[in-house]
């Protein structure tokens, strides 16, 4: 079947008009040399509704993309995105998270944008069934090591998403406007997390020495300049004082979208042979900081600061376990 007609076939099942070009930036995308993922500067948690529609519209663009790389590669293997690859195929894995994606793309919508929609509660419950499905999948596979750490942090991430659906529900029933604002947040913001993830797992290819380690310099660039990151990559205690533990979830929930963008860079400019095991220390620890911030969120979403204060120390320690990981990367 030719590249084309794969194209043209996942538009028609995803009932989407490509829009003008689109074959040409798959067929980019699908030969080009890849492009060292970087996270883009945190923005406030809730989405406009123009914002929910530029955003939809961009991920409509992107979940074409993905799905075709990840069905071209499945079914035809001279068309391989993993140059290099070695070890088990990693091609199920691949069309897997883009089938999944794609799923959960379509039941999204612009709802839940105040508390006063009517129509939130539904929506949530559509997007949280196929978060679950999706979860699912993921328990019932069996993931390649080479993604052993990035489907931890994806799991970790549907499932918080879910919770978090579950209680802005709760909250705009109850009528409490700053926990609704707080946990729609963290729900939708799933979102921009599987975006670049399914990106990442369908462009993921063994990257030279050179290319690993600037790919590792310019997440650890971003991370350091991220100002509310400079407290969890410091010494003194990253504690809540607020009077409402669920107001200090937005700083959490920005360092949280920093290292899983520092995560999804190492999965797509995949470490080479040489730097794989101080490579895997790396991801272990990334994850680890980003269990313990998933964690510190949910705490603070649930009232409980002492929780918070406890995860939020657990993330500075895995954070500082990264820093010695980004130190012994570079000195090779």
């Amino acid at each position: 079947m030719e590249e084309r007609s794969i194209f043209d076939r996942f538009h028609e099942a995803l009932d989407v008009e490509p829009p003008t070009g689109a074959y040409d930036r798959m067929r980019f995308a699908l030969t080009s040399s890849p492009v060292v993922l970087r996270q883009r500067p945190v923005s406030r948690l809730r989405f406009t509704k123009m914002g929910f529609r530029v955003a939809a519209a961009l991920i409509a663009a992107a979940i074409v993309v993905v799905a075709v790389v990840a069905y071209v590669s499945l079914h035809h293997p001279t068309a391989s995105v993993v140059p290099g690859n070695q070890g088990p195929d990693i091609r199920p894995y691949q069309a897997l998270i883009a089938r999944d994606y794609a799923t959960t793309f379509v039941s999204e919508t612009g709802h839940c944008n105040a508390i006063g929609d009517t129509a939130c509660a539904a929506a949530v419950d559509r997007v949280s069934s196929n978060l679950q499905a999706w979860l699912d999948d993921l328990k019932n596979f069996n993931t390649p090591a080479r993604f052993t750490q990035v489907d931890a942090m994806l799991r970790g991430h549907l499932a918080q998403a879910v919770a978090a659906g579950t209680l802005a529900k709760a909250a705009q029933k109850a009528g409490n406007a700053t926990l609704f604002d707080a946990a729609i947040a963290v729900h939708l913001g799933i979102r921009a997390f599987i975006v670049d993830l399914a990106k990442a797992v369908a462009d993921t290819r063994v990257a030279s020495a050179q290319t690993y380690v600037s790919a590792v310099q310019d997440q650890a660039a971003l991370l350091s300049s991220c100002s509310p990151c400079a407290g969890y990559l410091a010494t003194p205690p990253v504690t809540c004082t607020k009077p409402q533990p669920v107001t200090c979830v937005a700083d959490a929930f920005a360092v949280e979208a920093q290292v899983h963008g520092f995560e999804l860079a190492v999965v797509q400019q995949a470490a080479p042979t040489t730097l794989v095991a101080k490579d895997a220390n790396l991801q272990k620890d990334l994850v680890n900081a980003d269990s313990a911030l998933v964690t510190a969120i949910n705490d603070g979403l649930a009232g409980d600061r002492a929780g918070f204060n406890s995860a939020s120390g657990s993330a500075q320690a895995s954070l500082a376990a990264v820093t010695t990981d980004l130190a012994a990367i570079r000195n090779g």
